[in-house]
């Protein structure tokens, strides 16, 4: 298991942020309080909690509450036959709760706690981190990690490195002893110039023939150096634009695709009525409706980029589709968890931009002025104006929650107190 302190150096420089689409979801509700509900309260989800408060009532009354609720064994949980036996239409009203259940249990057999989750993360992504130092890089990264938690560990590793690599690959030997033996040599000859000792000139380009077939390595002429470094660059290079157009390809294809289905969400055509739910009475333009799309797009978009939960699961679906070849099934698994998260806040923002592409609000006030001042004043059976001031109606003082256009019309207008 790695060290706590080698996990936060491994992971230091990941970004965290505070904001949660939960609290986003709850801003827009509030701003969006003058939009009319798409969707009621469930009457399952009122029965189960109305079933809860029963439960816990009767628990008061037989015994003490207790200090502290024990936490419940992984594995002790109801059997779907009981759930649906208490609640028919539990499952139908919340299909993704059937999901959570099995997604919960198969956890379960992992991790017992979410303490050893999230200590498996931090190890997983640590691995990550050093897998990448260590196969597309140096071993920096690695290397002064162990150095900053354990020096003499970094020395013990060091010390038998050389003689590991013999018993491993010899070629991969050769690699690491070469720029040592290139540079031992080319300092014994330098050495040997400047204190005008010809033996030990002499004896540094015989090391440098041993080593490396070639004399003028050690006279600084040649390096072996710049051979290898040219080779594994060019390599890395056509790598790296291959992966690069790998990618490219894939992520085209993706954001193509969730694009077109996101539309679709936030559209929400209604099989049943032949209408869609952004403008089911058709008075939207196309170009109307396109702009309200993308500009819930772009909020959900937003929202979703501030998640630091929900970033992370995403870079766990990309980094599997990396490594698995970037096919189909995970690219549809990537758009399914986008579209997850985006089913939640569609309805509100839909209906929050559709509201100010009508301009509901002032187009309903404007309309019961206009419905009010065309009312005549009000006259007695008599034929002649009632007692009083109220001789017409001022609509600065009229309430209109309790007045409606009928109310008007009908001459049954209320008041403000």
């Amino acid at each position: 298991m790695w060290n706590k302190e080698i996990l936060r150096m491994a992971t230091d420089g990941v970004d965290g942020s505070s904001s949660t689409v939960e609290n986003d979801l709850a801003e827009l509700n509030d701003e969006s309080a003058v939009v009319e509900e798409e969707e009621e309260e469930s009457p399952a989800e009122e029965e189960l909690e109305a079933a809860e408060e029963g439960e816990e009532g009767e628990e008061a009354e037989g015994e003490e509450a207790e200090s502290e609720i024990p936490s419940a064994h992984p594995f002790d949980r109801p059997s779907l036959k009981n759930i649906n036996e208490a609640y028919p239409d539990f499952f139908k009203k919340f299909p993704s709760m059937r999901d959570m259940y099995f997604r919960e249990a198969e956890y379960a057999k992992l991790f017992p706690t979410v303490e050893d989750a999230k200590e498996a993360s931090e190890n997983n992504s640590a691995f990550a981190n050093i897998r990448d130092d260590v196969f597309n890089g140096d071993g920096t990264k690695f290397m002064s990690a162990v150095n900053n938690v354990d020096p003499k560990g970094l020395e013990r590793f060091a010390g038998g490195f050389l003689a590991n690599l013999t018993k491993t690959n010899m070629n991969a030997f050769w690699k690491a002893a070469n720029p040592l033996i290139e540079d031992v040599a080319r300092a014994m000859f330098n050495k040997g110039r400047l204190e005008g000792d010809e033996n030990i000139k002499n004896a540094a380009l015989h090391l440098s023939q041993f080593f490396f077939g070639k004399s003028d390595i050690a006279e600084g002429k040649a390096t072996s150096k710049a051979q290898q470094d040219e080779g594994q660059t060019k390599l890395d290079q056509e790598k790296k634009e291959w992966e690069d157009r790998k990618h490219l390809e894939f992520r085209s294809s993706l954001e193509s695709d969730l694009r077109s289905q996101l539309d679709e969400m936030i559209i929400g055509f209604d099989e049943k009525t032949g209408k869609t739910k952004i403008d089911p009475d058709g008075s939207l333009s196309p170009f109307i409706t396109q702009t309200i799309v993308d500009h819930v797009v772009q909020d959900i978009g937003a929202a979703l980029a501030s998640d630091t939960s929900h970033l992370k699961f995403m870079d766990s679906l990309w980094t599997r589709a990396k490594t698995n070849g970037r096919r189909n099934v995970d690219k549809e698994k990537i758009i399914s968890a986008y579209l997850s998260r985006a089913r939640a806040m569609a309805p509100a923002l839909r209906s929050k931009y559709v509201s100010e592409a009508l301009g509901r609000r002032s187009r309903v006030a404007g309309e019961k002025l206009r419905r009010v001042a065309s009312v005549p004043p009000r006259t007695a059976s008599n034929g002649r104006a009632p007692a009083g001031d109220r001789h017409d109606y001022n609509p600065k003082k009229i309430d209109y929650r309790k007045t409606s256009d009928s109310d008007i019309l009908n001459d049954d207008v209320k008041y403000k107190d």
